[in-house]
């Protein structure tokens, strides 16, 4: 009953007298092109229309299914171009056109994230589904569609020309440029390490203008499209973020001014980034809505503080400045001169390089060969470098950036050594192992040094160990509560085990194995009960507290440090207070 007339969607029925019925619905071609399920929640469908107007080209409208069947359906409808005359004919019609196609259709996916698909052989970039030789367009959510505006190759651009100014940045001077260029490439390849854990940070610091951080970001962005399409800001919101990275899934992610935020903020989102999902949430109805969307892939930020630095600024865990390759940020003076005019060039020829790189990779030869090879790149770094375990968000990165400079240089996109820009890598890597932590290497006995001096205020020194019926005068009072006893005759350091239980948890510090690594070392760490009052008028009642040997070398800079801090005897008084003791 429903028919298209000069381009219009007509009503036309038989009335029972003979008198036909026909009611205008819309005067532009308006039709049901598919019917999408989400890519990532499959009960949710959505409606797509194609409508045509005779000056412009064709839209595409998505509307939810729910939506669409709601008292603000048509409206929503209207407000993405489209001009009903008879919202119940209309209704009726998507209706009918609905069961028609479940009939002779199966169902659309409408991707919600960039990334691999088809089980890592395919690989979507904007609107662009690549899969080996052949290129294929998509349906996206509203977010890809936003985003794809501003991926793939830019009209009037080339490949040539991009890759005769991205060479520029490989020039001798240049490699934390280059480095980042080349993470670039490589964030698709950090999905190939590990799916639970969300890929690296690769942060560029200078507090100079004229740096060439702004420069590498345009690079990493030009890879795969314009700036926006990759970028987060510094006025997203937390929240924002999260969806954001969410979409990018295996794109690289550029991020600038990340030091302007609040040190605490800064560390929840490197942990947030690199553990490769975003944190659930409540809903109103006291339900939960599951963060579904992941990332695997590597971030590029720019900053004139080091973030290191910042985290730093904090007590608890190493585990944010694990995940951070900072490098410091210079270029050559010829190529500062020219960095306006690199940026344009790049701009001008933006999503060439990634159009070309995953034609590439996603060959089926060369993908086997990227995913056998990664493991054994893998394993030689662990071996070349030295590192700990705890470096193995070093080590993945670096892994995947040879591979995508290999792929890069076989397919002719740049011309460059890779092997220069490994050598590079490691010797950045080795010279800031060592300082790479918010604590340095830290050890039991770092902690207990720190321990002592944050509590220092809170000590008791007295002359030697209390006997019973003995009286002290304290060489040094708490000005705070009683946590330490420090008798200084024997060395013997008696810390309140309750207090030192709360420090080690703020730290981040396992406790058994901190009193096992003092015991190892021969410093102590064992349980036992005491007074840490005795023998002065600090009333105290027997409490667990953690025995330290106070005459351990390892313990001889806070000795040093407490012993500044008690008051000058006069020799005569100390030699009277001796003899007094030996009676005793």
């Amino acid at each position: 009953e429903f028919r298209w007339e000069h381009g219009q969607l007509i009503f036309h029925n038989e009335a029972k007298d003979g008198a036909p019925e026909t009611r205008l619905v819309s005067t532009q071609p308006l039709f049901l092109d598919s019917i999408q399920t989400g890519e990532i929640t499959s009960d949710n469908f959505s409606l797509c229309f194609k409508l045509r107007l005779p000056r412009s080209a064709e839209r595409q409208i998505t509307i939810k299914s729910s939506s669409f069947f709601s008292s603000n359906g048509l409206s929503e409808i209207a407000g993405k171009g489209a001009t009903i005359h008879d919202a119940d004919m209309f209704r009726r019609y998507v209706r009918e056109a609905i069961d028609m196609w479940h009939e002779a259709n199966d169902l659309n996916t409408r991707y919600d994230q960039f990334g691999w698909k088809n089980e890592e052989h395919a690989f979507l970039c904007g609107n662009s589904l690549y899969n080996g030789a052949s290129v294929t367009p998509i349906i996206g959510s509203e977010e890809i569609k936003l985003r794809s505006q501003y991926l793939g190759p830019n009209k009037g651009g080339s490949l040539g020309r991009w890759s005769r100014a991205a060479n520029t940045l490989f020039t001798k001077g240049c490699e934390s440029q280059s480095f980042a260029l080349l993470s670039s490439f490589a964030a698709p390849l950090m999905r190939f390490h590990t799916a639970g854990e969300g890929g690296a940070i690769v942060s560029l610091v200078s507090d100079q203008s004229g740096s060439g951080k702004t420069t590498a970001l345009e690079a990493v962005a030009s890879v795969w499209g314009r700036l926006k399409g990759v970028q987060l800001t510094d006025d997203d919101t937390k929240v924002s973020k999260g969806l954001t990275l969410g979409v990018l899934g295996n794109l690289p992610c550029t991020y600038d001014e990340l030091y302007n935020r609040d040190p605490e903020l800064i560390r929840q989102f490197v942990l947030m980034f690199t553990n490769g999902r975003d944190k659930m949430r409540g809903t109103v109805d006291g339900m939960l809505r599951h963060s579904k969307a992941e990332w695997q892939t590597i971030l590029v930020l720019a900053s004139n503080n080091s973030i290191v630095d910042i985290l730093s600024s904090m007590d608890g865990t190493d585990a944010p400045a694990f995940r951070l390759l900072e490098f410091i940020c210079e270029i050559p003076k010829e190529i500062e001169k020219r960095g306006d005019e690199l940026k344009r060039e790049l701009t001008a020829s933006s999503g060439y390089a990634g159009d070309a790189f995953l034609r590439a990779l996603l060959q089926p030869d060369i993908l086997e060969f990227v995913k056998q090879s990664l493991p054994k790149w893998t394993d030689e770094l662990w071996k070349r470098t030295g590192l700990r375990s705890e470096h193995r968000f070093w080590i993945r990165t670096l892994a995947s950036v040879i591979a995508a400079g290999t792929v890069v240089r076989h397919a002719g996109i740049l011309d460059f050594s890779v092997q220069r820009i490994t050598d590079w890598a490691i010797e950045q890597f080795q010279a800031r192992a060592p300082r790479a932590t918010v604590t340095g290497t830290r050890t039991a006995q770092d902690t207990l040094a720190a321990f002592l001096a944050a509590h220092i205020s809170d000590m008791l020194v007295v002359p030697h160990e209390w006997k019973p019926r003995m009286t002290m005068h304290p060489l040094l009072s708490p000005r705070r509560s009683l946590v330490v006893r420090y008798e200084l005759d024997s060395g013997s350091i008696l810390i309140l085990e309750s207090e030192l239980r709360k420090w080690l948890v703020k730290m981040g510090v396992n406790r058994q194995g901190f009193y096992e690594a003092l015991q190892a070392e021969h410093i102590g760490g064992t349980l036992k009960r005491a007074t840490l009052g005795a023998g002065t008028d600090y009333a105290s009642g027997q409490t667990t507290v953690v025995e330290v040997n106070g005459k351990h070398p390892a313990m001889s800079g806070v000795v040093v440090d407490v012993e500044k801090l008690i008051p000058k005897e006069p020799q005569s008084t100390r030699a009277e207070r001796l003899r007094m003791y030996d009676a005793r």
